[in-house]
């Protein structure tokens, strides 16, 4: 087989070369565009500034628990009494009424603790005083004396385990201040209202690594006092329950106003899209586009004045007139009761730029 006999066998195919696609631009009215390039810059700026405000950060103070705790304080007691007939127990509980005659003293108990939700140093300083005040009238408000007792003052040894507790028991007796009271009533040549109350008073230390802290606290337990009644109560009051906390403070970086970040975005992809769609599909009409745009926008606003024909009629023989502009064309058309007819092509502009009003004898035409 030679050579030639191959090439008849095999039929030869050239390739063409590809041949590159281009956009082709829509013509569009300058003001158009300026509009539409005018809100897309709108947009991103708007963009901008709201996903500015939705990324811009401001600190503030974050505060965590270090240490939390609570404070009780509480008391109990017991009347003891004088060697009587009457009751076969040495002692009375709490919440009876007593007699003053047989009432040798008050056995007191007093229970402060703190107890804390971790391990901290710990430790308290307080005092247990008795208290008198001297007061005109029975009225507390108008105090004439005081006079304070200490009867206990301690400060414990540092704990490590979160939690200290104090409990003491104290015997008051309502003689406590007769000697004062008598000597006191002497001077001022007048007896006065009475009361007297068992105080405990006093300060927690906290320390959780370094963080230091003091808790106050206090506690009131009314007693008698010999020969202010004869019968009396005891009213004690309820625990004294108090709380608190060492907190830590940072300054954490937050976004207040964070969901404002994608509404931006948003608006700065629509800006974008909306300024390079008009820039790359769209141009500036030449002038014969810019008459077949001038001529669209006369067609989308009068259309209902308009009959759209396949073609214009012949109006050979009719004396021709000229029309200068569509308004007056539309009040021709009505005066006359006859339509405006042109023939519109696929872009909705009329074919040869015609508008034309027919009569018998005469064609009135518009020709932008």
């Amino acid at each position: 087989m030679n050579k030639s006999d191959t090439e008849k066998g095999n039929k030869v195919v050239k390739k063409e070369p590809a041949q590159k696609k281009t956009t082709q631009k829509r013509p569009m009215g300058n003001r158009s565009r300026v509009a539409l390039l005018l809100v897309s810059l709108v947009a991103v700026i708007g963009g901008l500034i709201v996903a500015g405000v939705g990324m811009k950060t401001k600190k503030v103070k974050q505060e965590s628990n270090v240490f939390t705790y609570q404070v009780n304080t509480t008391s109990s007691y017991q009347v003891v009494l004088k060697n009587n007939s009457i009751y076969d127990t040495p002692t009375l509980e709490e919440g009876r009424v007593y007699s003053d005659a047989l009432t040798d003293h008050i056995a007191v108990q007093l229970r402060s603790e703190l107890v804390g939700d971790q391990a901290a140093t710990l430790h308290v300083d307080y005092d247990i005083n008795a208290e008198l005040d001297g007061f005109f009238n029975n009225d507390p408000t108008k105090k004439v004396y005081s006079k304070v007792q200490n009867l206990k003052h301690v400060s414990t040894e540092p704990t490590q385990d979160g939690r200290v507790t104090v409990e003491e028991s104290v015997d008051v007796s309502p003689d406590l201040f007769a000697g004062f009271v008598t000597e006191a009533e002497k001077e001022l040549g007048s007896t006065t209202s009475k009361s007297m109350s068992l105080v405990l008073s006093g300060k927690y230390y906290i320390d959780v690594n370094g963080q230091q802290q003091t808790k106050d606290f206090t506690y009131t337990l009314p007693m008698p006092i010999r020969g202010a009644n004869k019968l009396y109560t005891v009213d004690k009051p309820d625990a004294a329950a108090d709380s608190g906390s060492i907190t830590n403070s940072t300054l954490v970086k937050e976004r207040p106003n964070q969901k404002l970040t994608p509404v931006g975005v948003v608006l700065l992809v629509i800006g974008l899209g909306m300024g390079v769609s008009v820039l790359v599909l769209t141009k500036a009409p030449d002038e014969r586009e810019a008459i077949g745009l001038a001529q669209k926008e006369v067609v989308r606003k009068q259309r209902s004045h308009l009959v759209n024909v396949r073609e214009l009629p012949d109006f050979s023989g009719r004396m021709l007139v000229q029309i200068n502009d569509i308004e007056d064309m539309i009040s021709l058309s009505e005066e006359m009761g006859s339509p405006i007819l042109c023939a519109l092509d696929e872009n909705d502009v009329p074919k040869d730029g015609k508008f034309l009003i027919l009569s018998d004898t005469t064609a009135y035409f518009l020709k932008n």
